[in-house]
């Protein structure tokens, strides 16, 4: 299988301190996939130590996205051309998620536009918060 990046899909070659920003912006946005072991042009260079890599993963969701996203997000590892990839699905939240440790600010707020992650202005933090908020009473 060919990767390609697009609005919906990120590749990383390895897990960085940008996951945590890409995963509020797919929540924050329509959802999307995070293949880690795939480099920028799509091809795979793999990944050791898949168990360490998913516990860092469930540690970042536990303690550095709010809400707590672990229902909207499932794991799975994949082996292709012997190597091993992990692919991170994420579905569209249903709450205004931030970066825990920057609170609900342009430094924690994020949007995919294309295949970027944008943060957020003050104005869109606001209408998403107000949105989910009504949509809940």
């Amino acid at each position: 299988m060919k990767y390609v990046e697009t609005e919906k899909v990120e590749l990383k070659k390895v897990l960085n301190e940008t996951f945590e920003k890409e995963v509020v912006a797919f929540l924050n946005t329509d959802g999307g996939v995070i293949y880690i072991g795939v480099e920028d042009d799509g091809s795979i260079c793999g990944i050791d130590n898949i168990d360490d890599i998913m516990k860092k993963i469930s540690d970042i969701l536990i303690d550095g996205i709010v809400p707590n996203p672990q229902s909207l997000i499932s794991l799975k590892a994949i082996k292709e051309d012997s190597k091993w990839i992990l692919e991170v699905e994420i579905e569209k939240g249903n709450s205004l998620y931030y970066i825990k440790r920057y609170g609900r600010s342009f430094k924690g707020c994020y949007v995919r536009v294309g295949t970027s992650v944008r943060s957020m202005t003050e104005e869109q933090i606001d209408q998403l918060y107000d949105f989910y908020h009504i949509k809940k009473k």
